[in-house]
């Protein structure tokens, strides 16, 4: 079994986006400057950070985690109408499954990678380094419903109450 490889190496700030560019992160200054720029906008973009063969095995293992019903009883699901994942998905509904990591290696690998949680610590300024407090999977079909921006962060109770999200689209 190799270990899962991320290229963090390439970020794109929100200037970087509106200008069609991107910029290092290997260097202390890179990732100050990063920080800077994660600090005033509120995120940044890993546009290669996964390879497109682990996303596609990523796909594949969320249709498993999805459709096994032996899945279920390793990662919570909420669906507001008890529906199973199948039905779900038919009627067009998005699909929430928290804590995914412990229903499969691969959504592991990536919730508790070192190398992440290296980067968020130094692009949140935490000495400490980065602890992963839930993972989360949103399946969204074609034709569902729109999710409506929120903000999380009143339904955190950390102290102290500092928090970083890593969003991961396939």
């Amino acid at each position: 079994m190799s270990a899962l490889k991320l290229n963090l190496h390439v970020a794109s700030t929100a200037d970087d986006l509106l200008n069609s560019r991107t910029r290092p992160c290997c260097c202390s200054s890179d990732i100050e400057s990063l920080r800077g720029a994660f600090a005033e906008d509120g995120f940044l973009v890993f546009p290669d950070a996964i390879d497109l063969c682990v996303v596609s095995d990523l796909q594949s293992k969320l249709d498993d985690v999805l459709t096994d019903p032996l899945s279920s009883t390793q990662a919570e699901r909420i669906d507001p109408l008890g529906l199973p994942p199948t039905a779900t998905r038919k009627k067009g509904r998005v699909l929430q499954i928290i804590n995914v990591h412990k229903s499969n290696r691969k959504f592991r690998e990536i919730a508790t990678s070192p190398e992440l949680g290296r980067l968020v610590s130094k692009l949140a300024g935490w000495q400490q380094g980065a602890r992963l407090a839930q993972d989360q999977v949103w399946a969204k079909p074609p034709g569902a419903p729109p999710l409506v921006f929120h903000r999380d962060s009143p339904y955190f109770m950390f102290e102290p109450d500092d928090v970083v999200t890593v969003w991961v689209a396939c």
